[in-house]
């Protein structure tokens, strides 16, 4: 689960093996889109079992990876049609939807660390009072960083001075003018990141497509789509390699080793949302060392294979 692209890989006689994602290939963009559902007539009954599955408590079909970018791209060109011909596009009401992407930089945050993110990360909710003390923040430290000029360069006197701030700046704040590692983690929980939710579907089939947005989505939600493609594929790859339909059950999953307890949490809570509810975390420089590891001990095993026998 990363923040541009996502992959999945199954444990094949103790190796791990990358599972080609139907439609993306060894990769998948970690895009989701939601988009609304056809209007149901009165008295319409339930879902026909197509291939589109309608994501629970949204009320909306999710769309992941290369097909929502070309959904995307369709809302894009389908509004600038709009502007142009200064009246609605068929395709554009028909299709009602919101994209989102790089939702990882904000799993698990809040607060400034959220806010800091909201050039990157679309539809990204900031209060005007965070926004506020955001820049505030990133001014705060551009100055501390970006050096006086006029300070003293030798000297003892000088040289405890500079000193005194280097303690002072990193006692109450992290690398880059985040908040301490305390704050970030307290405000993950007291005033969490969350995306505005897209325009809630319609009812029937005279609504108007006026209606109120949807309540606000926090981040997990949205990577626990991401994380459910995934573990289809994986089962996909299963049922193709043994012919017996299995449901991931157990999932290791990588995460940064920056993350703080309350990203890792939130990772967790994706996980268990995309219905995985045992998962482990394991940090991507571990992951890494533990792959080459791997990777030596086959090499090392298939070359005393083919070499045995002396010279």
């Amino acid at each position: 689960l990363c923040t541009t692209n996502s992959a999945v890989a199954v444990l094949i006689d103790g190796a791990p093996i990358i599972v080609e994602i139907p439609g993306e290939g060894r990769t998948m963009p970690s895009v989701v889109s939601l988009l609304a559902p056809p209007a149901k007539a009165a008295g319409a009954g339930g879902n026909d079992d197509g291939e589109e599955k309608e994501e629970e408590g949204l009320g909306w079909d999710a769309v992941v990876g290369r097909e929502a970018i070309a959904l995307e791209s369709s809302a894009a060109a389908s509004s600038s049609a709009d502007d142009d011909d200064g009246e609605s596009s068929s395709s554009a009401a028909a299709v009602r939807s919101k994209t989102y992407r790089h939702v990882k930089r904000v799993i698990g945050t809040g607060g400034i660390s959220a806010a800091r993110n909201a050039g990157i990360v679309p539809h990204l909710l900031i209060s005007s009072s965070v926004a506020a003390a955001a820049g505030a923040s990133a001014a705060s430290f551009a100055h501390a960083s970006g050096g006086g000029g006029g300070g003293r360069k030798k000297g003892k006197k000088g040289k405890g001075n500079r000193k005194k701030k280097r303690l002072k700046k990193k006692s109450s704040s992290s690398p880059g003018g985040l908040p301490s590692l305390l704050k970030q983690v307290e405000d993950a929980s007291t005033d969490p990141a969350l995306l505005s939710g897209p325009p809630p579907p319609p009812a029937d089939d005279d609504d108007d497509g006026t209606s109120s947005s949807s309540p606000p989505l926090p981040p997990e939600r949205l990577s626990s789509i991401v994380l459910r493609r995934l573990f289809d594929a994986a089962e996909q790859e299963s049922y193709a390699r043994t012919g017996r339909r299995t449901r991931v059950t157990r999932a290791v999953v990588g995460v940064p080793a920056y993350f703080h307890d309350a990203q890792r949490e939130a990772t967790l809570r994706a996980c268990r949302m995309a219905g995985v509810e045992k998962s482990r975390l394991l940090i991507e420089p571990e992951a890494a060392a533990l792959a080459y590891g791997v990777g030596r001990d086959r090499m090392a095993a298939q070359g005393g294979e083919r070499g045995g026998g002396g010279d």
